[in-house]
């Protein structure tokens, strides 16, 4: 497979920091090259990120409530500046392009609430209950292939499937886990696949690229 650029959004790590975490620039590294997208204004956008073939939402703070017409519940943590402003003035011109985007985590619920989906705000029994990063805790059922389990760093998920989105796979206690688009090159999981050996989606962000550039 040609060697493709994957954008990861940035956003604030540390008080002096700002990108992504190493694991997801070793993951995305398995295709290809992976580069931070910093905030720009909208109408950069095709001058700055022309280059990038893959879009990738990242984990990270809540997605604020307010995006999706909904009372901030008391679990619900304070969002990221950066993320809410890709998520708000940048994704729309991202799909755009019809190029392929990839939603880990906050990513797959940031993609469902442009949808018009919504999130259930506090679901305690997905809240991270592991004690490490790699720790299998969930099984996942996907629609097209045998169960396995994954890793678990959230405690908001979809509540409403958002408008044109297919539902891929599910926990086994009920949770939307994975969900692909009707029409857009679109995959998202809710587990991090960046931190574990996860052969299903592996061979679906490989189905996705070559779908797109016929590799």
């Amino acid at each position: 497979m040609t060697n493709k650029i994957f954008g990861i959004v940035g956003r604030s790590l540390l008080e002096t920091d700002f990108g992504v975490t190493t694991p997801y620039m070793k993951y995305f590294n398995q295709w290809g090259t992976p580069t931070i997208i910093c905030p720009h204004p909208q109408e950069d956008f095709e001058r700055l990120f022309n280059f990038i073939d893959v879009f990738v939402l990242p984990g990270g703070e809540d997605v604020n409530p307010l995006n999706y017409e909904e009372v901030p519940d008391y679990s619900t943590g304070r969002p990221s500046t950066q993320l809410e402003y890709f998520d708000n003035a940048v994704l729309r011109e991202v799909m755009k392009t019809r190029k392929p985007i990839i939603g880990i985590c906050r990513g797959l619920q940031a993609l469902n609430v442009y949808f018009d989906g919504t999130l259930s705000q506090h679901l305690w029994f997905h809240k991270r209950n592991n004690y490490s990063r790699e720790d299998l805790v969930h099984e996942i059922i996907p629609q097209d292939g045998k169960k396995f389990k994954v890793n678990s760093m959230h405690h908001q998920g979809i509540k409403k499937l958002g408008v044109g989105l297919i539902e891929l796979a599910r926990s086994n206690d009920g949770i939307i886990e994975a969900i692909t688009h009707e029409a857009l090159p679109i995959f998202a999981v809710q587990w991090h696949p960046e931190e574990i050996i996860d052969h299903w989606t592996v061979n679906r962000i490989d189905k996705l690229i070559r779908e797109v550039y016929g590799e």
